[in-house]
């Protein structure tokens, strides 16, 4: 076992040398004093109407100019982006993702092979972070994996020694209910606690450890959700917690924490209007990871997605085997742990739809929960996005969600989310107009995250 998961790593390895030399920034996007991008239709994330013949202008990491052509001085010697017929608008913002998950099929399997290896682990969540960032995502939000591992990777993508979005993260579940004993991986990811007392010293860990956010899950009464909340508002941290039933919606309603997970994505019905009430009267953010369900519908439609040439390309071969034969059959996964997803499919939709329709609308965030099986974390944010128009929401309603929002979310929303000057230059041109088709996301031609161009 030693020698095979040493074989494994070294592919690993190799795989991920060759990813980030690929994303490397460009000599020319460091050297160049501005850049300027030309000629797009802008969409700054402000639900305004878009701006048409766009100039942004580009030094160091923030944006110092927004205008349009004739209006803008563009600097001699400036590094000129052409997006004539293309749309420029702000990188995603993904608050719900878990790194060290690659879309396999099964945890009860994921798990006991990840434990073989804890540096296997590690470069899975490199791969997975990579991916991400491919896709247009420059935030995330890690909610849920091992604490020390996790902030690690932060550390290190946040002082710019790792390619990847920057990086916002809770460590640890807090629980009552943490898995399979024998999963030793995923028992880093979850901290099993019997008391409330329990639940608060574990949030004083997570404090102590350093991460930004503090994790909920599932099993927690409302008063260990109300302690965690206390311990992390005392130190200027936040918390994130399951709201899949109106039950843990009111314990989240009580702590009171700072987002809900999964809102309206159970197998049991719709929100209570009373509940919707109240979110909409509340401060909380609301992240419903509903194209975790519905990606199992992606897959009815067209089940030549689980042998994707992207997930192939980025992963080491014995990996991608792995991942693919955990998935091959989907139908298989719904008669066993993900029994609930058809009954999610048929009740969801409309739960979405109430929640899209109702006041909390302006307090919903991209989440996707990528990572989970088929999610994949290369599309599994603009696959949101189309559902988000899908079920109710304006074109322009959507990138706010998945832009600016989420920056205030996190408490940052005067340094990123929007193309405005001062902000940083989080920054996506798409050869497509996402106002009449989302599916256009997919079509990236340049990423720039604090000024650097890694596309």
């Amino acid at each position: 076992m030693i020698g095979e998961c040493a074989r494994v790593y070294s592919i690993v390895a190799l795989a991920l040398a060759a990813i980030f030399s690929l994303s490397a920034p460009p000599a020319s996007a460091q050297n160049s004093a501005v850049t300027a991008i030309v000629g797009g239709q802008l969409i700054d994330g402000n639900e305004g109407p878009p701006l048409h013949e766009s100039v942004v202008l580009i030094q160091g990491k923030k944006i110092t100019a927004v205008g349009r052509e004739g209006e803008i001085q563009i600097p001699a010697g400036a590094k000129i982006i052409d997006a004539h017929g293309m749309t420029v608008m702000p990188g995603l913002i993904d608050m719900h993702v878990h790194l060290d998950l690659i879309g396999a099929g099964n945890f009860g399997t994921w798990f006991p092979y990840m434990q073989d290896s804890r540096e296997r682990a590690r470069q899975v969540m490199k791969i997975s972070l990579h991916e991400i960032f491919m896709g247009g995502v420059t935030t995330i939000r890690d909610m849920g994996g091992p604490t020390d591992d996790l902030l690690a990777l932060r550390d290190a993508v946040n002082s710019g020694k790792e390619t990847g979005p920057r990086m916002f993260v809770t460590g640890a579940y807090i629980s009552r209910i943490c898995g399979n004993p024998a999963w030793k991986q995923a028992l880093l990811n979850c901290s099993l606690v019997h008391s409330t007392e329990e639940a608060r010293e574990e949030a004083k860990k997570r404090i102590a450890a350093g991460t930004d956010w503090v994790k909920a899950w599932i099993g927690l009464t409302a008063e260990d959700e109300k302690a965690i909340a206390e311990e992390a508002h005392k130190a200027g941290k936040k918390v994130g917690a399951h709201g899949t039933t109106d039950a843990e919606i009111r314990a989240g309603l009580a702590a009171p924490v700072d987002s809900l997970e999964h809102v309206g994505s159970s197998d049991w019905g719709s929100v209570s209007p009373e509940l919707i009430h109240a979110l909409a009267q509340s401060d909380i953010w609301i992240s419903p990871t509903m194209i975790s369900s519905y990606r199992f519908k992606l897959a009815d439609g067209f089940p030549e997605g689980v042998d994707s040439q992207q997930l192939k390309a980025d992963l080491p071969p014995d990996l991608y085997r792995f991942v693919h034969d955990s998935v091959s059959d989907p139908d298989r996964l719904r008669r066993g742990i993900f029994s609930d997803i058809p009954q999610r499919l048929r009740v969801n939709p409309e739960s979405w739809r109430e929640l899209l329709r109702s006041g909390v609308a302006g307090h919903i965030v991209l989440g996707t929960d990528s990572g989970t099986p088929m999610n994949w974390h290369f599309d599994s944010a603009r696959n949101k996005m189309k559902l988000f128009v899908q079920f109710g929401m304006t074109p322009l309603q959507a990138i706010s969600a998945g832009t600016r929002l989420p920056a205030v979310a996190l408490g940052k929303g005067d340094e990123f989310g929007t193309i405005e000057p001062g902000k940083s230059a989080d920054i996506l041109v798409i050869d497509g107009n996402p106002l009449e088709d989302m599916a256009d996301l997919k079509n990236l031609v340049h990423i720039f995250k604090e000024g650097t161009q890694y596309k």
